[in-house]
């Protein structure tokens, strides 16, 4: 575990999705499990604990050994790290379930903004992080509801096909 946490500077560049995905998380219900695509340093541990206390959470990375890695933070039988070999069969398999929330921080971020659209329709937001990326191809007009955080870089966004995101992010 040691190292993974031992740069100061990279919370300004890896956790800037922080305070949307944890009121994404906070405005929805319970019952509704969460979907992280990339295990990351900030989210999963956040995720960790959400799961501790008794959210289903299910995170997807094609590293192995970054999820050996985060393991030993992840505590809850409610959370699970999958390692993906095939993306898109991945997906597809992920669409078909519904889902409070989707965090979308996954490599290669080319894939991001097809995966967005194609798991739309199953959650009720979307967390977004490094929006600004031109490479991540994040096409976001087909969904009715969009806020996004330039408070800081890289820069997170929410989406929702299903619910007015005004009163959680003024």
């Amino acid at each position: 575990m040691s190292g993974i946490f031992d740069r100061e500077h990279e919370v300004l560049k890896w956790g800037t999705h922080l305070p949307m995905l944890a009121a994404a998380l906070c405005a929805t219900p319970p019952e509704l499990s969460v979907l992280e695509l990339g295990a990351g340093r900030f989210s999963t541990v956040l995720l960790a604990a959400v799961a501790a206390a008794g959210r289903r959470v299910v995170t997807v990375d094609a590293d192995a050994s970054w999820l050996q890695t985060l393991a030993p933070f992840v505590m809850s039988p409610r959370h699970t790290l999958q390692h993906v070999s095939d993306w898109d069969a991945e997906i597809d398999r992920l669409a078909s379930e519904r889902w409070g929330v989707v965090f979308v921080d996954h490599w290669p971020p080319e894939r991001r903004g097809r995966d967005v659209l194609r798991l739309a329709d199953s959650a009720e937001l979307l967390v977004l992080h490094d929006t600004e990326c031109a490479a991540c191809g994040f096409e976001l007009s087909s969904f009715p509801f969009v806020t996004r955080d330039e408070r800081f870089l890289p820069v997170t966004t929410v989406v929702s096909r299903k619910r007015s995101l005004s009163t959680m992010y003024p």
